[in-house]
């Protein structure tokens, strides 16, 4: 049995069903690790990741279900001391639950990384049509925009919170009237059952960030 380390940028063991919906979509040849960034944290500590307004942001859950934003250059000294951790447990690999760029981190264990290998998935499976991106956070438009942009992918961005809020018949629409081939629901926070939410009312198919990249990489596990 493969051991996985499952990397969220908020605190374990998640207070949502993220890593409930991971393990099944890695089936039964694994096992998961689950591990935070901001495991250890007070909130005092945490407060002090957030980042500067207007910028770049990141959002998670704490483990009482708390949302929080955080500041990503802050985020990854967090995000290198767990995988450093994990390698001492003996995974075999970590994959990181967040779909936010990040670059290389310090590791001797492959790393996942998820965001590249869903935005060339998505402008892959859409093809010659548009992307619907669903992203959580306004802060967040401009640059997966800049990122779509940066591989020649169409997308149309709308915002919906995993995590609150009434925003995602909303951007549902919004993708309608653009004619999207498909949408690609953006971060580990939207669940199985927000992309049956979006399939429905869409009519067209939700590529569901936490499911897809689970089933990645157990086909690259080659058992």
């Amino acid at each position: 049995m493969r051991t996985i380390g499952a990397l969220t940028i908020g605190q374990s063991p998640r207070a949502d069903d993220l890593a409930t919906e991971v393990a099944a979509a890695l089936g039964p040849g694994f096992r998961l690790v689950e591990r935070g960034a901001l495991d250890g944290l007070d909130r005092a500590e945490i407060a002090a990741l957030a980042p500067p307004a207007g910028e770049y942001a990141l959002i998670t859950l704490l483990r009482d279900g708390t949302p929080v934003k955080l500041d990503k250059p802050r985020l990854i000294p967090l995000l290198e001391a767990r995988i450093t951790e994990l390698e001492a447990e003996g995974v075999d690999a970590v994959v990181v639950l967040c779909t936010g760029p990040f670059p290389p981190l310090r590791a001797r264990i492959p790393v996942v990384r998820p965001q590249q290998a869903l935005y060339h998935l998505a402008k892959g499976l859409a093809a010659p049509g548009r992307v619907g991106l669903l992203v959580p956070l306004p802060e967040q438009v401009a640059q997966a925009g800049a990122q779509c942009a940066a591989i020649g992918m169409e997308a149309v961005l709308a915002v919906s919170s995993p995590y609150g809020g009434d925003q995602l018949a909303d951007a549902v629409r919004a993708f309608a009237r653009a004619d999207v081939a498909l949408c690609l629901m953006d971060c580990f926070g939207y669940s199985t059952a927000m992309k049956r939410a979006v399939q429905g009312a869409l009519g067209r198919p939700a590529l569901l960030a936490r499911t897809a990249v689970a089933r990645v990489v157990a086909e690259l596990d080659g058992s």
